[in-house]
C-alpha cells in the first residue's frame, strides 16, 4: 500500500489545506494519507484556535485516513526543530513512503539546493554568523549571506522571504540528517483568491468578530465551518486566542529567574535580559511580545519563547529527545478503513515508541518517553481549561480518537 504523509497545523483547516490533501493523493497515487498535526499549541507560538480532536475531524473530512499528534516539545519550536521532530515521527511509523508539503516556490530542486547550503558551505556559514552577530534575525541573515556568497542566485535568496519555503528546506535537511527513506514532493501553494486565504487571516477575522457572522465562509470547507460554528454556539467551549494567556503570563513572569529563563527553549541571554528588565510592563501576551521585539528577534520567535516559558519546555529535555530519537505516535483520529494501517504500524514501529490509541497506552516504561508524553499531557490539561473553562481540566487520557 502506498502512503503519503503531510505535516500540518490545520489551525483551522481551510480550502488551501483541502487542495493540498487532494493533490498529495493525486500526484503520489497514495492509497492512504497520513496527517501529522500540531496538538494544542502551535509553531507560531500560540494556542490552537480549536482543540486537536476537532481539527483532526476537519482533516479526516478533508481526506486524511489517519491523523497523528506531533509532540508539543517539537511543535512549539523553531523551524529546524519542528521539521526534525515531525520527520522523525513520520519515520517511526514504518509505513510512510512520501512526504508532501506545500511551498511558495513549488521548485523541489531549488529547495534542495538551499537545504544543502549551511553548514556545508563554510563561506556562507561565516556570512550568516557575521550577520547574526550584528543583531540580524535568522531569516534576514540567511538572505544576506546567500546574496553575499551567490550574488547571481536571486531565486535562491528569494526563497527565504517565504515561511513555507523555509519549512520545506528544513524538511529536506531533516530527511538527510535522519537518513530517512521518505521521498519528498512539494506542491505550489495556491495564491490568495476568492476562495483561498491564510489560516492567520481566518483567525484574525474570528478574533476581531468572535461570532458566527465574522469569519469568511468562502475560505473554509463545510466541515471546518461546522466545527467552528459548534464552538461559537456552545455554552461550554470557546475558541482560544492568546489573550486567554494574559493573566497566566503575567504570573509566570513574576516567578521566573535568570536560571529558569536560561534553561527555557530558545530564550537566549539577550532575550532573557530583556524579559527580566521589562516583565513589570507586561499587560498581556500580544502587547508584551511586541514590547520585546528587536531587530535580532522575529515576533514569531518571541511569541514562541513566551509559550515555551508558560509550558516549561526545557532546552536540555528537547536536546535529549532529539538525540535519542524520542517521540510518540498519538492517534487523534482515523477512518474505519485505516484500522489495518494501525495494526501494521503497531507491528513495524520501534518498540520504544508508543502507539497511543486508548488512554491506557499513555503508560510507558521508558523514562525519557514518559517525560515527553507528560509534557503533552500537561499542555493538553492547560488547553482544556482555556477552551472549556468549566471542564476542570479533563484528563487527556479520557479523550478517545475521532473515528470517521
Amino acid at each position: 500500500m502506498k502512503t503519503a504523509a503531510i505535516i500540518a497545523e490545520c489551525n483551522p483547516l481551510h480550502n488551501g489545506h483541502a487542495f493540498l490533501f487532494s493533490r498529495a493523493r493525486e500526484e503520489t497515487g497514495a492509497d492512504a494519507l497520513l496527517v501529522f498535526m500540531s496538538g494544542d499549541f502551535v509553531q507560531r507560538g500560540e494556542p490552537a484556535l480549536l482543540d486537536k480532536h476537532r481539527r483532526a475531524r476537519m482533516a479526516l473530512e478533508a481526506g486524511a485516513d489517519l491523523v497523528f499528534m506531533l509532540p508539543t516539545v517539537y511543535t512549539v519550536a523553531p523551524a529546524e526543530i519542528f521539521a526534525r521532530g515531525a520527520v522523525l515521527t513520520i519515520d517511526v511509523t514504518g509505513i510512510a513512503d512520501r512526504l508532501v508539503f506545500g511551498s511558495e516556490s513549488g521548485d523541489l530542486d531549488l529547495l534542495r539546493e538551499a537545504a544543502a547550503l549551511p553548514p556545508a558551505d563554510p563561506e556562507l556559514h561565516e556570512q550568516l554568523l557575521a550577520a547574526m552577530r550584528e543583531g540580524t534575525n535568522y531569516p534576514r541573515a540567511m538572505k544576506q549571506a546567500i546574496t553575499a556568497v551567490r550574488p547571481d542566485s536571486t531565486a535562491l535568496a528569494d526563497l527565504i522571504d517565504h515561511p513555507n519555503n523555509l519549512l520545506g528546506i528544513e524538511y529536506l535537511r531533516s530527511i538527510t540528517l535522519l537518513r530517512s527513506s521518505l521521498r519528498p514532493l512539494t506542491i505550489p501553494r495556491v495564491p490568495p483568491s476568492g476562495t483561498v486565504t491564510s489560516a492567520q487571516a481566518i483567525r484574525t477575522a474570528l478574533r476581531e468578530g468572535r461570532d458566527a457572522s465574522a469569519f469568511p465562509e468562502a475560505f473554509l470547507p463545510p466541515a471546518s465551518l461546522k466545527e467552528i460554528r459548534e464552538v461559537l454556539s456552545s455554552d461550554t467551549e470557546q475558541l482560544v486566542f492568546t489573550d486567554a494567556l494574559d493573566d497566566m503570563l503575567r504570573y509566570r513572569l513574576t516567578m521566573c529567574d535568570p536560571e529558569t529563563l536560561a534553561a527555557t527553549g530558545d530564550i537566549s541571554g539577550d532575550l532573557a535580559h530583556r524579559i527580566l528588565n521589562t516583565r513589570r510592563s507586561c499587560t498581556g501576551f500580544e502587547d508584551y511580545a511586541a514590547l520585546l521585539r528587536v531587530k535580532a528577534f522575529t515576533l514569531a520567535r518571541i511569541r514562541r519563547s513566551l509559550m515555551q516559558l508558560l509550558l516549561d519546555l526545557r532546552r536540555a529535555d528537547r536536546d535529549r529527545f532529539l538525540e535519542n530519537r524520542c517521540t510518540a505516535l498519538r492517534v487523534l483520529g482515523f477512518r474505519e478503513t485505516a484500522r489495518p494501517l494501525l495494526r501494521e504500524i503497531g507491528a513495524r514501529k520501534d518498540p520504544r515508541i508508543p502507539l497511543i490509541v486508548r488512554g491506557a497506552d499513555h503508560a510507558v516504561s521508558d523514562d525519557l518517553t514518559a517525560r515527553l508524553i507528560a509534557i503533552d499531557q500537561r499542555a493538553g490539561a492547560l488547553y482544556n481549561r482555556l477552551s472549556s473553562p468549566d471542564s476542570a481540566g479533563k484528563s487527556e487520557e479520557e479523550k478517545p480518537p475521532v473515528i470517521f
